[in-house]
């Protein structure tokens, strides 16, 4: 459950799975399954070191990473920005580098494309499954060729050698 759209308490407590899972008349103990995977997905949680442990929480794991990847990823870190009335990019202000979940949780991002580094580009390394870092890996590169090409449009060659940067770090 997303804190951003459903608050913290709500997002904690699980407070909308568990009543659609009541509404279902699924039972208790597959509700207490869905509840522990829950409860250790999401890249917030994996900044505080949670991540599921059961197969069925990793598919939803990187299915919910993967989704925040590639042109999609794109389009939902832009509308997020500018409901919260962030820029898409401002040459003047660089990313957060190593941000904790403490920090991540309580902020939203200077932009967008300050969120693709403080967040996006490092989905790729937190996949679980196989099949979940075979679909990041193709999804991640249209998120850089994206900002490949911003940089470039924009005239911000000091953004470009920060992504260059960035990209030799992680490998």
């Amino acid at each position: 459950m997303d804190y951003k759209l459903f608050g913290m308490d709500n997002a904690e407590n699980l407070t909308n799975a568990k009543k659609i899972m009541e509404d279902c008349n699924v039972d208790k103990n597959i509700q207490e399954q869905v509840c522990l995977a829950l409860n250790n997905i999401g890249y917030s949680k994996r900044l505080k070191g949670c991540c599921p442990t059961t197969i069925e929480g990793k598919i939803v794991s990187d299915a919910d990473m993967c989704d925040a990847l590639g042109a999609n990823g794109i389009l939902r870190v832009y509308t997020y920005s500018m409901k919260n009335g962030k820029p898409f990019f401002n040459k003047d202000i660089f990313p957060i580098e190593d941000i904790t979940a403490e920090k991540y949780t309580k902020r939203c991002a200077d932009s967008s494309v300050c969120h693709m580094f403080e967040k996006v580009l490092k989905l790729k390394d937190l996949m679980l499954t196989k099949s979940g870092k075979e679909e990041a890996k193709s999804r991640h590169q249209i998120v850089v060729d994206f900002l490949y090409h911003l940089f470039q449009e924009e005239d911000a060659p000091e953004w470009t050698n920060y992504l260059n940067k960035y990209l030799e770090v992680k490998g």
